[in-house]
C-alpha cells in the first residue's frame, strides 16, 4: 500500500510538471531604452553623468509558471544600445573650440548594456483576452563603452574602455493581450560599474583611466510570445 501511494504521488508530480511545462513560454521584445538619473544627465564636466541618449532595447525572456495562482519565474537577456546626447556633443566641441581647436573630427563613444536577468513573475488573468503581469528580480549586467576618437591636425587621441560588470535589479510589469502580445514598462537599475581604460595617442603615448559609471534605464517594449 505504501509503495502504491508513492507511485501515485510520483505520477501526480509528473502530470503536474508536464502541465506546468506546457504553459511555459518564450517571448521576444523590443522598444526604446530610455536613460534616467545620472546616466541621462548631460554635464560633461561631471564624471558621474553618462550623457546617454534614448536608444534601443531588444530582449528575450523565458517564463515558467509554478502554480495556477499566477506565480512563476522568469529568466532573460537584453541588449541595450545608447548613443550620446546632442547637447553633450555640442558641449565637447565648444570645449575644444575654447582651446583654439576648431572643427575637431570626433567619433563619440556608445554604451552597450547586456543584462542577464532572473526573478519572480506574477500574472493575473483579467478575462479571456487580457492579463496583467509584474516581474521583479536581479540583473547581472555587462557594460561596454565603445572607443572614442578625436583627430586634430593629423594626430589622433583614442579612449578605450574595458568591459565592466555589476549586479543590479529589474522591476516592471505590463499587459498581455490574447496570451500573445505584451506591452511592458521595465526599470533596469544596473548600478555603479568600475570602469577602467586607456587614453592612447597616435604618437604612441598612453595613460590609464579609472572611473565609475552608473547605469539606469527604463524600457518600453512590445513583445510577442511563441
Amino acid at each position: 500500500m505504501k509503495n502504491f501511494k508513492i507511485i501515485v504521488l510520483l505520477l501526480l508530480s509528473i502530470c503536474l510538471t508536464n502541465k506546468i511545462y506546457s504553459q511555459a513560454n518564450v517571448s521576444i521584445h523590443f522598444g526604446p531604452a530610455i536613460p534616467v538619473s545620472d546616466f541621462a544627465d548631460d554635464n560633461i564636466n561631471d564624471e558621474d553623468d553618462g550623457c546617454a541618449a534614448v536608444g534601443i532595447n531588444i530582449g528575450l525572456q523565458y517564463l515558467y509558471p509554478l502554480s495556477e495562482s499566477g506565480i512563476g519565474i522568469f529568466g532573460g537577456i537584453d541588449f541595450n544600445y545608447n548613443g550620446i546626447q546632442k547637447d553633450a556633443k555640442d558641449n565637447v566641441k565648444d570645449l575644444y573650440e575654447s582651446m583654439g581647436i576648431n572643427n575637431p573630427d570626433i567619433k563619440y563613444y556608445k554604451y552597450i548594456n547586456v543584462p542577464i536577468t532572473g526573478g519572480l513573475n506574477y500574472t493575473f488573468q483579467v478575462d479571456d483576452k487580457i492579463s496583467l503581469f509584474a516581474n521583479a528580480g536581479l540583473a547581472f549586467n555587462f557594460l561596454k563603452i565603445t572607443d572614442m576618437e578625436i583627430e586634430v591636425n593629423g594626430a589622433t587621441v583614442t579612449t578605450e574602455m574595458d568591459l565592466a560588470n555589476n549586479l543590479g535589479l529589474k522591476i516592471g510589469g505590463g499587459i498581455l493581450i490574447n496570451q500573445k502580445t505584451s506591452i511592458s514598462l521595465d526599470y533596469l537599475g544596473l548600478g555603479e560599474h568600475d570602469i577602467d581604460g586607456k587614453i592612447k595617442t597616435s604618437y604612441g603615448d598612453s595613460e590609464n583611466l579609472e572611473g565609475k559609471g552608473k547605469v539606469d534605464l527604463l524600457t518600453l517594449t512590445i513583445g510577442f510570445r511563441f
